[in-house]
């Protein structure tokens, strides 16, 4: 973690949640802290936290994965401390995962896993394509509009089969940290489906009949997304 990188992360936990959510609810703060911070806006302490609060859910996701797509190998795109990665990995799965930011691949490699450093707004192939599966959880509210549809042909040629979930616009708690993109869920099924998926809606109703209570609610509305033909 560099100087930048740990001041940071001291500052956000010494700041109490509802302060991070003010400051973060600011217009000034997503270009200020860019600037400043770039992506080490997510810190260890953050990974931390999200780790925390999704350890539940990503074993019940994981474990439908495997029962219900069935992957042998699967990339995680933006993967982030790789907990994902982890659940699948104990399923049998053989993972890959790609992310900008460091403290996260710490996290990964501290696990073992295969985690490489990979930014989705530039044109180089990821890694090891094609996968059986391709997995992006919470990611694409990340990226700049501008990029949307780079990250939309990220997804679609690693995998014929793509499972995504992405932050909607929710006026009750404001945009989460660095969401610069939360759009509903039409706005990503018209994006694959001009790159020629279709939201498979069998396993997208069943995912999301089955993750219930049992699934904190940002995770709990995947999208499956098959290619056509």
């Amino acid at each position: 973690m560099s100087v930048k990188g740990a001041a940071y992360d001291v500052m956000r936990r010494l700041a109490s949640p509802g302060v991070r959510r003010w400051i973060k609810n600011q217009a000034w703060f997503v270009p200020v802290s860019k600037r400043l911070f770039g992506s080490e806006v997510y810190s260890d302490s953050y990974f931390r936290d999200i780790e925390r609060i999704e350890a539940a859910s990503v074993e019940t996701i994981a474990a439908w994965i495997v029962d219900r797509i069935g992957p042998g190998r699967a990339i995680d795109i933006g993967c982030g401390p790789g907990h994902m990665m982890k659940a699948l990995v104990d399923r049998g799965v053989d993972m890959v995962g790609v992310d900008i930011a460091e403290a996260g691949l710490a996290r990964v490699r501290d696990k073992g896993l295969d985690g490489q450093a990979f930014d989705l707004t530039r044109e180089a192939p990821l890694p090891g394509i094609p996968y059986d599966l391709a997995i992006s959880c919470e990611v694409a509210e990340h990226l700049d509009e501008r990029h949307a549809d780079r990250f939309v042909a990220h997804l679609t040629s690693a995998s014929d089969t793509v499972y995504l979930t992405a932050a909607e616009p929710d006026p009750s708690v404001g945009p989460g940290l660095h969401h610069v993109n939360e759009r509903p869920n039409a706005y990503w099924i018209d994006k694959l489906a001009s790159a020629g998926f279709v939201l498979d809606e069998a396993l997208t109703g069943d995912a999301r009949s089955r993750f219930g209570a049992g699934v904190i609610v940002y995770l709990a509305k995947p999208m499956i997304f098959t290619r056509t033909g």
